[in-house]
């Protein structure tokens, strides 16, 4: 029964058992009106109150209520009401109508495909190449550090600020093996083999992950009669702790990623020869190492390369009693390194074949007064090349930060050279750029001069790593924007922090904390 009409119901059914006088009529049209003696009312302004007639006093009277009921001219046309929709399209298509930000229509509303109820093939029906829904933003995009399933062959990797398919540039990129870092490519997945020194069962060995070798020279040594033909080898060392070896060769000819697979490991040589290291690579091999340690060679260096190919990346060299890095007509490139306090220098390059690549990485504190060099020395050809490099407090009886005589050159951009004696550098090729230097701020453009003691509060050290404060003396420290970041330099800081992608940026290995 209509809402309006229920008081009126109840009152009549009440006249009629109590006696009590009927509700006048109201006689409405178009034009609603009343009699002057009438009382017009638009209805209750409260809930009306139910009562029970079982209970009501006999005596009690109920007064009439009088109401006005609008009825409509049968002559007056209704409009039926028109509700615009979004759009029309079937549930999780495009539909031309919506936004480019919201193109999918969902009950009749456009939304980005986050909305829709299978986000990645509502991306896929839209646009085969853009199949993957980033649910964070609802955009379509190639792929996503999660979801990289469009990614293989020569670009197996998705670029986690363009969300596309790109080469590989970090061994996490290829997770079941490791990263070719010189053509992007992830190595071949069957050629995987597995070291873990605490496994009990050495003689059952036989480098599958349940049964790893226990040594990295019977790796190595398992390597060198199973390729042919030639394949590159990836090495996950999963077991922590120190390999100590007397000497640690890699077999001539071959491509072998050598990776500590998310455990704290250390190898250490125990040889006595000459120029030996705790590692070397042979003429025509190539290592890439990847989060590995190389120190406390109680005799010679931490890493030694000769006339092959070296990628170095994530690890430490120090405490070595010779060089952190000894390099011979060496193809060297070394990313996120901490080379400090190895007794004859950190660096050492020389040979006409030999380049020296060395970006966000720390060398500070090696070299001795007897030692001829303290941070690098370049000599017989090699060429060598710093950038976002901290260079600082390294001790030479010769020079403290760089040396070179008949080098190819050394070219240093975005770095901190700070020595902790003079003279700091001597090189008559070397070329200097939007670094702070305590000396040789002349030899390019950009450049800050560090005057001798002005940067001892400019940094925390901690375990020689020298991370720069943002604030000096309540000021943004004189460091703030000497670096200028250009295409193809290293996205992230030694510590994983974003550089600014381009611009102005802060010199070093690491920029403040945020």
């Amino acid at each position: 029964m209509d809402q309006k009409l229920r008081p009126f119901a109840f009152l009549t059914a009440a006249a009629f058992l109590f006696g009590c006088p009927t509700v006048p009529e109201t006689e409405t049209d178009s034009d609603t009106s009343t009699t002057e003696d009438e009382t017009t009312t638009a209805g209750p302004t409260t809930a009306p109150t139910t009562m029970d007639p079982t209970t009501m006093d006999p005596s009690t009277t109920v007064e009439p209520t009088t109401e006005t009921t609008e009825t409509t001219d049968p002559s007056t046309t209704v409009e039926p009401t028109t509700v615009e929709l979004d759009c029309e399209a079937p549930n999780g298509s495009v539909d031309e109508a919506c936004d480019p930000e919201t193109p999918f229509c969902v009950d009749n509303e456009c939304v980005n495909c986050a909305g829709t109820s299978d986000p990645d093939a509502s991306c896929a029906d839209a646009d085969a190449s853009l199949g993957v829904c980033d649910l964070d933003v609802g955009s379509c995009v190639q792929c996503t550090l999660d979801n990289t399933s469009a990614c293989s062959g020569d670009t197996p990797a998705c670029d986690e600020l363009t969300q596309a398919c790109v080469p590989c540039s970090e061994h996490s990129q290829c997770p079941d093996s490791a990263c070719e870092l010189a053509t992007g490519i992830c190595f071949p997945t069957d050629s995987v083999i597995y070291v873990d020194k605490a496994f009990g069962m050495c003689e059952m060995s036989d480098g599958s992950f349940d049964a790893p070798f226990c040594d990295i020279t019977t790796a190595f040594a398992y390597i060198t009669e199973n390729n042919e033909p030639p394949v590159m080898w990836t090495v996950k060392i999963i077991g922590a702790g120190i390999y100590t070896q007397e000497v640690l060769l890699t077999p001539d000819g071959t491509t072998i990623a050598l990776v500590a697979d998310n455990v704290a490991v250390k190898i250490r040589g125990t040889s006595t020869e000459g120029d030996a290291a705790s590692i070397k690579v042979t003429s025509g091999s190539t290592l890439y190492s990847s989060a590995i340690s190389y120190d406390s060679h109680e005799y010679h260096n931490g890493v030694g390369c000769e006339g092959g190919t070296l990628w170095l990346e994530d690890g430490s060299l120090a405490n070595n009693t010779d060089f952190g890095l000894f390099l011979v007509d060496c193809q060297a490139h070394v990313r996120r390194v901490a080379l400090w306090n190895n007794n004859e220098g950190g660096v050492f390059a020389t040979g006409l074949m030999s380049e020296t690549h060395i970006d966000t990485s720390y060398i500070t504190e090696n070299g001795s007064p007897q030692s001829l060099y303290g941070g690098v020395g370049s000599t017989g050809g090699n060429a060598t090349n710093l950038n976002f490099v901290s260079l600082i407090n390294n001790l030479g009886n010769g020079t403290s930060s760089i040396h070179c005589s008949n080098s190819a050159g050394v070219a240093v951009r975005n770095s901190i050279i700070i020595g902790f004696n003079e003279p700091a550098i001597d090189c008559d090729t070397l070329t200097i750029n939007t670094t702070a230097t305590d000396f040789g701020d002349d030899l390019g453009e950009g450049n800050l001069l560090v005057e001798p003691g002005a940067s001892d509060d400019w940094f925390s050290p901690m375990n020689a790593l020298y991370k720069p404060e943002a604030e000096v003396g309540g000021m943004p420290s004189p460091l703030t924007d000497v670096a200028v970041w250009a295409e193809g330099d290293p996205r992230y800081d030694y510590s994983g922090q974003l550089r600014s992608q381009g611009g102005p940026d802060f010199p070093g290995a690491d920029i403040p904390d945020e």
